[in-house]
């Protein structure tokens, strides 16, 4: 007995075996293009032009550069753009390494006396925190127990 997937590629072979040999009769010839919207209205006669129209050729025209511009643009400073203005600049030199270490010295003595500020304000705050808080009068205070 022949397996069902052998039947089946048999037959699919056969397919493509039929369907080459049927391809190689085939001429193609390929389609022309498709008409534009404005050739779907079939009305044509608008295109050719009738017999009473009669065509007259224009006479020469001045075509110099002149002609194509107004009289008051013939004027050259309306044309011309203006000089810009620019300054004199000169780059500021680069710092030497003297003056780097300079600057750089001046930061840390800076961040140094904001450490020490900051350190003497927090000395100054445990000093307040231990300090014990003074006895409040709470008899002369206005009780408003009844409100609740």
């Amino acid at each position: 007995m022949v397996p069902v997937a052998f039947k089946g590629i048999s037959v699919v072979a056969a397919g493509l075996l039929l369907g080459a040999f049927g391809a190689s009769f085939v001429d193609p010839v390929p389609k022309g293009p498709e008409p534009q919207p404005w050739q779907l209205s079939g009305r044509g006669e608008f295109t050719a032009p009738a017999a009473s129209y009669q065509f007259v050729e224009a006479g020469p025209e001045n075509l110099s550069p002149d002609s194509y511009a107004p009289s008051w643009a013939s004027d050259p400073t309306l044309w011309q753009a203006p000089e810009p203005r620019i300054a004199e600049w000169e780059p500021e030199p680069y710092p030497s390494l003297a003056e780097l270490d300079a600057r750089l010295d001046a930061q840390v003595a800076e961040l140094e006396e904001a450490e020490q500020v900051g350190s003497e304000a927090e000395a100054a705050a445990e000093e307040a925190l231990a300090q014990p808080e003074p006895p409040t009068d709470t008899a002369a205070a206005p009780q408003l127990a009844g409100i609740y």
